[in-house]
């Protein structure tokens, strides 16, 4: 019948469009697309921001410079990129040459970290003079790009003499001598006399004839200075202007020592040998006021009377007749434990913590405890920091603690304490369970390029055990003395009735100008479990100060001076000489800012410096899986279905 052939003819086409949709699945028919485009090298302009330029009057050119450099030749061939530089990199064309420091090499390598994958040329707008941080004339040897420098300042070489460096402790102790270590630089050609004097609070304790040529430019000059009163000391060294000197900033340079009457005596003691003593013996002696004498356990009470703090490293049963001392003498001490402590012994001489030891040791990572308040450990990254080596066991503490760290191992945090500090009525104490702790200095250096942090932690980890042994609410920390390029900050701790760091306290400043009598007076801010103020704005000059917490009456003051010392007028003339070889071991050339039509004909002259075809070619599926898929499936349920109805399944 007529319904019969047409219902035959549905159920064929269901199945054709099922089998069909199948083969264009199984065939997957695509279509392929080229795009060509150019591809530009990027031309990175690197402008010097420093205050250098503006000093010699060069701003305006460089800014102008930039300016002319918007041209189609440059603009057709090349994918401008702007950033300027001083002590830091930042991206972008707008200058205000204020900057204090100029690195150059800082600038070029973080370029070169960037562009690495790109082929890139880079302009060099700068004096050359650099003030911060590594030489960049070596530069050239990791170099990912060519450098074109472009000198700007005065290129002729005056004759000159500066105070290149002056080395000087930040503290001595009253009767004692202080060294005081000059470096001294001619630039000319004839020879030159000048008197070379050094003043301790503008009154001359010593002066040098000093005698420069073309030949003999540099010398080095080690004197010895006694310290005879206590406080702060402004010590400025100083060379006689010669008759032709233009360049008279770089003649005197200012220094401050503070003399003490007195330093920390502190014996660290151990019966083995281990790199953590050497380790620790340098950091603590980093700050001049702490002298450490590395002793053995086996001595007597005469010998052990001279020290204000002993550190325990790994302690023995040898160690007996100095944990009697410490008791008898309730003298403070820093405990180390490792591999070698003999826990038995030490579980039984004291009473303040105990370990259920075993034979097996692991490695443990630091992890900081937030909760901290016995003081500011500052900014140090334990995170980053290599575990140390522990034995197993499960520790307790049985008086008043801190934990500054906990102990993760394997991924796992225990919850035990790594390093705590504990505080009794008379006595303090701190404990680190764990040895190797020469890593830790290693990854500060890793991490900042010197030693500063792990040092200035350590460092407060002694002040705190050999401080005044009486509770104090408000604690400051500052330097005394502000040098040239250094942040000018005081950081404050408060705490509580209870002892507890509150940071909800209102502390502010008052700041006395001791050249005026000028007062300013500001809130210090909430950091991370201390008080900070920036006084980076501050001119040079003896500053006297007032920190105190609002509605209590509790305060505490202070001195401190910022030295008087710009970086930046040290120099008259570009240093183009060095500029040239940096250029040479890059592949790069070197101009003036006279020579833009130079450099525009050397950028757009070079083959490989043109644009690049680039053509990529890219394969579309002409099918969409998903819609045939979904054609497939209704087809054959559709199918199915009729069948079903009329009874063909």
């Amino acid at each position: 019948s007529i319904m019969t052939d047409s219902r035959r003819h549905l159920l064929a086409f269901l199945r054709f469009i099922a089998v069909f949709t199948i083969l264009v699945l199984l065939i997957n028919p695509k279509m392929s697309t080229e795009t060509v485009h150019l591809e530009k090298r990027k031309l990175l302009v690197v402008s010097d921001n420093s205050s250098s330029l503006q000093y010699s009057e060069t701003d305006t050119a460089v800014r102008d410079w930039i300016k002319k450099l918007d041209l189609p030749a440059i603009i057709d061939r090349f994918d401008l990129r702007y950033y300027r530089f001083a002590k830091q990199l930042q991206a972008g064309d707008s200058l205000s040459f204020s900057e204090p420091v100029t690195d150059i090499n800082r600038a070029l390598r973080e370029l070169n970290d960037v562009y690495a994958q790109d082929e890139s040329v880079l302009l060099l707008l700068t004096d050359g003079n650099q003030t911060f941080g590594a030489d960049y004339e070596y530069f050239g040897a990791g170099a990912k790009f060519p450098v074109y420098p472009v000198v700007f300042g005065d290129t002729m070489k005056y004759e000159d003499l500066r105070i290149d460096q002056v080395n000087l402790n930040r503290y001595a102790f009253l009767k004692n001598q202080f060294p005081v270590e000059t470096f001294v630089s001619y630039q000319g050609k004839g020879r030159v006399n000048t008197l070379y004097s050094i003043y301790l609070d503008d009154k001359k304790v010593y002066s040098e004839e000093l005698l420069f040529s073309e030949q003999e430019d540099t010398k080095r000059i080690n004197t010895l200075l006694e310290a005879e009163r206590v406080g702060v000391k402004g010590l400025r060294v100083s060379l006689s202007v010669l008759p032709q000197e233009r360049n008279v900033e770089n003649n005197s340079r200012n220094a401050s020592i503070e003399v003490l009457d007195e330093q920390t005596k502190i014996a660290l003691v151990s019966d083995i040998a281990h790199p953590d003593i050497g380790v620790l013996k340098k950091a603590i002696e980093a700050n001049e006021q702490r002298v450490v004498s590395v002793l053995k356990p086996l001595g007597s009470d005469k010998e052990w009377t001279e020290y204000d703090l002993f550190i325990l490293y790994q302690p023995n049963s040898r160690f007996q007749n100095m944990y009697s001392y410490l008791k008898n003498n309730g003298v403070n001490r820093f405990t180390i434990t490792g591999t070698k402590t003999d826990w038995g012994f030490l579980n039984a001489v004291q009473n303040t913590f105990e370990k259920d030891f075993s034979d097996l040791s692991d490695e443990v990572l630091p992890i900081i405890n937030s909760g901290f308040s016995a003081f500011d450990i500052g900014q140090i990254d334990f995170d980053s920091y290599p575990p140390l080596e522990s034995s197993l066991g499960e520790i307790l503490i049985t008086k008043p603690q801190d934990i500054i760290l906990e102990q993760r191992i394997r991924g796992v945090n225990l919850g035990e304490p790594l390093f705590a500090v504990i505080q009794e009525e008379t006595n303090r104490e701190a404990v680190l369970f764990g040895e190797n702790i020469w890593k830790w200095r290693i990854q500060s250096y890793r991490n900042n390029q010197n030693f500063e942090l792990f040092d200035e932690f350590l460092g407060k980890v002694i002040r705190y055990l050999s401080g005044n042994r009486s509770k104090t609410r408000l604690s400051l920390d500052y330097e005394k003395t502000i040098r040239g390029l250094e942040k000018a900050r005081i950081r404050a701790a408060y705490f509580d009735q209870a002892f507890q760091f509150d940071g909800n306290a209102e502390i502010a400043l008052t700041v006395r100008s001791g050249s005026n009598g000028s007062t300013t007076e500001r809130n210090m801010l909430l950091k991370q479990g201390y008080y900070e103020v920036d006084l980076s704005d501050l001119n040079p000059g003896e500053y006297t100060f007032t920190v105190e917490v609002r509605n209590e009456k509790l305060s505490k003051s202070g001195t401190f001076t910022i030295l008087d010392y710009d970086v930046e007028r040290q120099f008259l003339s570009s240093d183009y000489q060095k500029l040239a070889r940096l250029s040479d071991r890059t592949g790069g050339e070197l101009f003036f800012p006279n020579q833009l039509d130079a450099l525009i004909a050397e950028l757009t002259g070079q083959n490989a410096y043109a644009p690049k075809q680039r053509s990529e070619q890219k394969v579309v599926s002409l099918v969409d899986f998903k819609i045939l898929l979904l054609t497939i499936v209704l087809a054959l349920a559709l199918e199915w279905f009729l069948r079903k109805y009329h009874g063909l399944i």
